[in-house]
């Protein structure tokens, strides 16, 4: 599971476990792994792992600029969202535009569409575009950061609502 940093109340050498269960804690540092910090491959980050010793689950601590189970990072989609409201289309390389592309694709679909505003309820109108619900979802969330953290409280995701959230 990859959960960005900051969907966990400060901690001291460990997160507060996310899997359900009575006993804590639990969480135990289980190594780490390099992940680039740009989608080209420029830039390494390390991300440190946690393993849950009741439910053997593995947990990824993400930085707050990378999106989980995605190789753009946050600054990037919200930037690309915000200028498909003004269709602009920024200058990008090939491999950052084929990145957003398919996180568009993933947001425009109708089904996540429908679980994005019935999650924020009455805060979102229903909308026939993926522009209007991305415009309403920053007016009654902020930026894509809050959004996120208001999504992973609740085990949801932007672009999908994985199968290790539930």
């Amino acid at each position: 599971m990859q959960i960005r940093r900051a969907s966990f109340p400060i901690y001291a050498p460990h997160p507060p476990c996310p899997f359900e269960h009575e006993d804590s804690p639990c969480l135990q540092r289980h190594g780490h792994y390099e992940r680039n910090t740009h989608p080209e491959g420029s830039g390494r980050t390390r991300i440190q792992r946690f393993f849950c010793k009741f439910t053997g689950k593995t947990l990824s601590v993400l930085p707050d600029t990378f999106l989980p189970y995605r190789s753009i990072n946050v600054p990037d989609v919200q930037e690309h969202f915000d200028r498909a409201q003004d269709h602009q289309s920024p200058v990008q390389s090939k491999v950052i535009r084929g990145c957003l592309n398919r996180a568009v694709k993933r947001f425009a679909r109708a089904d996540r569409a429908t679980r994005l505003t019935d999650f924020f309820g009455q805060r979102l109108p229903r909308t026939s575009s993926p522009q209007a619900l991305w415009k309403a979802m920053r007016h009654a969330a902020g930026n894509l950061s809050h959004i996120l953290l208001e999504l992973a409280t609740q085990g949801k995701s932007l672009l999908g609502d994985y199968r290790c959230l539930k």
